[in-house]
């Protein structure tokens, strides 16, 4: 679009080659790649987008969005030097559900805003700061070929959950207590009468505080949680024990 031309020459799950033979005169968009409409990105959930990409002949701006038409999950700016690597490495929070990741590669004028098909584009520059200056002075019949190895977009683990309290109430129940992390609906509370966590039982909740019944009276219990997003488990939290009444 708007003066960019080229083709992808390359396009598997991990990788893709666009041989960009003019960057083009109008916004990122005019040279553009997309995994369209497959993601199924979930608000609040964290993610890890990495990739390594190069660009042969020019520097290069290049504008990622992570997305559902125009509601934004995740964006931000590469900045390439000319045949230098560039590798991307970046744990995100979604700020919204997203179906779709666009790479922009086309030439950018450094002020899209109120342009009719960038609806985008002020959300864009709040993500790369001085942007007229830096986007200044593209020569727009420049040829590239950008190339992008190694790409992953895949849930995160989540973090590291705190345990706030472990309480015998009698009756040989103890309340355990911990601080939910944002975006993260189930958790997993694990008990033991050693310390170590031999022969340990596991229980599920979605809430912040959980009864443990039944226990054996007046033995020791050690407690720990975790946070647990899909299949992947975050790290156990620091252990409590207490003596059940």
């Amino acid at each position: 679009y708007e003066g960019a031309t080229g083709s992808l020459t390359q396009n598997t799950a991990t990788a893709f080659t666009a041989n960009i033979d003019t960057i083009g005169w109008g916004g990122v968009w005019g040279a553009q790649v997309r995994q369209d409409k497959t993601l199924n990105i979930k608000k609040g959930q964290k993610y890890t987008l990495s990739f390594t990409m190069t660009s042969s002949k020019i520097d290069h701006f290049v504008y990622i969005k992570v997305a559902t038409g125009e509601t934004v999950a995740y964006n931000a700016w590469v900045q390439l030097k000319a045949g230098k690597a560039y590798k991307f490495n970046q744990t995100f929070t979604a700020k919204a559900d997203a179906d779709t990741i666009s790479f922009g590669m086309g030439g950018d004028a450094g002020d899209r805003i109120g342009v009719s098909t960038e609806p985008d584009a002020e959300i864009r520059y709040a993500a790369l700061p001085n942007y007229q200056t830096l986007l200044a002075g593209a020569d727009f019949t420049a040829a590239t070929q950008i190339k992008v190895t190694n790409y992953k977009l895949t849930e995160a683990k989540p973090a590291k959950v705190e345990l706030s309290s472990v309480k015998a109430n009698g009756g040989k129940k103890v309340t355990v207590k911990f601080k939910k992390i944002s975006g993260i609906k189930k958790y997993q509370i694990q008990y033991s009468y050693k310390s170590n966590m031999k022969s340990a039982k596991n229980k599920t909740t979605t809430k912040a505080k959980y009864a443990l019944k039944g226990l054996k009276k007046g033995k020791k219990v050690y407690v720990r949680v975790r946070a647990v997003s899909g299949k992947l488990y975050g790290d156990w939290s620091a252990k409590r024990s207490v003596k059940v009444k």
